[in-house]
């Protein structure tokens, strides 16, 4: 009893915050519909961080196969070890860049879409997102 009253009064408190959950859920589906073009943009992001982490992991993989055996261990000279660090760095880098990128683009569209006067008039807001992304930012 005590549980559900403290969830009964969890939900009167959340009440508005909950409508306003619901409307956004609301408008990302009309969004949707609108731009259906959205559903399929992950795709190429996602390929870009399996490319990026696949060549990540080989190149460190071999950078941590370079360094000289001594007395049966495997020795790290200071440069390698630079080499190494600013590897993971890049590698990371050229991850969340991805990750910015695809996040700027779906940005683009969605604002293309809030900001339009008339809803059903957009056309390509993706590509027109992604060539913003790139002019302005890259």
């Amino acid at each position: 009893f005590v549980f559900t009253s403290i969830f009964v009064l969890m939900l009167m408190y959340m009440f508005n915050r909950i409508r306003l959950a619901i409307a956004l859920v609301k408008e990302s589906s009309v969004l949707l519909r609108t731009v259906p073009q959205l559903i399929v943009t992950p795709i190429i992001p996602v390929v870009m961080c399996a490319l990026i982490f696949l060549y990540g992991m080989y190149v460190a993989a071999y950078l941590a196969s370079s360094g000289d055996i001594e007395d049966g261990d495997l020795k790290w000279d200071k440069t390698l070890r630079y080499m190494m660090f600013f590897h993971g760095f890049t590698v990371l880098w050229a991850l969340f860049f991805a990750e910015a990128l695809h996040t700027t683009n779906m940005a683009g569209v969605v604002a293309t879409y809030y900001w339009a006067k008339d809803k059903g008039s957009i056309h390509a807001p993706v590509m027109k997102s992604v060539y913003r992304n790139i002019r302005y930012h890259l």
